[in-house]
């Protein structure tokens, strides 16, 4: 596979010295002045010099079993920004499968000759987008389908090393690094997004959607396999016992608690931290002897999602920034009396 083409239009190149360089960071490749226009604002002007690059901190290689991956030529920190990429098409997911497939007709050559050498090899690019499209969402809660050429080359693993998020300021979707990621290590996400956690149900999911059977460490090992289906029973408990008043309360916030003690074993994403902490908040606000629980996660939640997002002015940012300022404001607060 050529791995030398424009980070903007996927233009592929012969060679290194026939695309131009971004001026600051000495990374991004693209194949004009146009492009390099095109390609600062918002999205490189944004994330210059702060997320990787394909050939200087990751590359796409053969990863045994599996086809195409992406490994890190160097090491990655926490919430470190791996890769960033914008949609090559998106779409509503209510369209119509027949209005998609006009899209895909209607792009460019050289992006549908990018997408043609996704897997499924030798299908039609509607198969192709249909097995490497993702679901983000847009301004709150519309979502959207998308797909992403490069990080479509990310391999599954049910524990990943890493997450992706669609951010609404710059219009992509960032890579960030889960925990430590060590040069030479495959790169992995969830394609199933942490949603689903159960081995059944996620082999079998899987397995229709993208025909492969897992063999990951939480499929292969029962260990690993107990302590990741105990998130699915634990978020259940959480949400479970909000209704039953303060002793309801006190259970859903030792679930919670109990949840990040697993995010920790497991090497979990910042973003689940986030979200969990951000549950809780919603918790500890409706009593008056857990407000300062309810600060402290708040706190917590913006906190991590700032680390994971990178971009401090990002729009889903501002609900926790309220919260957090304003913690009266929110609809429990002090709901029970």
């Amino acid at each position: 596979m050529n791995t030398l083409f424009c980070a903007y239009c996927y233009k592929p190149a012969s060679d290194e010295a026939s695309l131009l360089k971004c001026g600051k960071c000495k990374k991004r490749k693209l194949c004009s002045k146009e492009c390099q226009r095109l390609d600062w604002n918002p999205s490189h002007k944004i994330w210059c010099g702060k997320s990787g690059e394909i050939g200087y901190d990751y590359e796409i290689r053969e990863s045994p079993g599996k086809g195409l991956g992406l490994f890190a030529l160097r090491k990655f920190e926490r919430n470190e920004k791996i890769m960033v990429e914008r949609p090559v098409i998106q779409h509503e997911v209510q369209k119509s499968y027949s209005d998609i497939e006009r899209d895909v007709q209607d792009l460019h050559d050289d992006i549908i000759a990018a997408v043609d050498q996704l897997q499924p090899l030798g299908q039609s690019l509607m198969n192709k987008v249909t097995m490497n499209g993702m679901y983000f969402s847009r301004y709150g809660d519309q979502t959207m389908g998308g797909l992403f050429v490069t990080m479509s080359r990310v391999n599954h693993e049910c524990i990943p090393n890493s997450a992706h998020i669609y951010l609404e300021n710059s219009d992509i979707q960032i890579l960030v690094a889960s925990h430590e990621i060590d040069a030479d290590t495959e790169i992995t996400f969830n394609y199933l997004s942490d949603t689903v956690h159960m081995k059944d149900e996620r082999q079998s999911k899987l397995k229709t959607g993208f025909n492969f059977t897992c063999n990951c460490s939480a499929c292969s090992n029962e260990v690993i396999n107990r302590k990741y289906e105990s998130i699915e029973v634990l978020e259940e408990k959480m949400h479970k016992s909000v209704q039953k008043g303060d002793i309801g309360a006190r259970a859903a916030m030792d679930a919670g608690e109990t949840l990040i003690y697993v995010y920790d074993e497991l090497k979990l994403t910042s973003n689940l931290y986030s979200n969990t902490y951000a549950e809780l908040f919603k918790v500890a606000v409706a009593q008056k002897s857990t407000l300062n629980k309810a600060r402290e996660y708040i706190q917590l939640a913006l906190e991590l999602a700032t680390n994971f997002m990178g971009d401090p002015d990002e729009p889903f940012l501002k609900k926790f920034r309220n919260c957090a300022q304003f913690p009266e404001e929110y609809g429990n607060y002090l709901l029970q009396k």
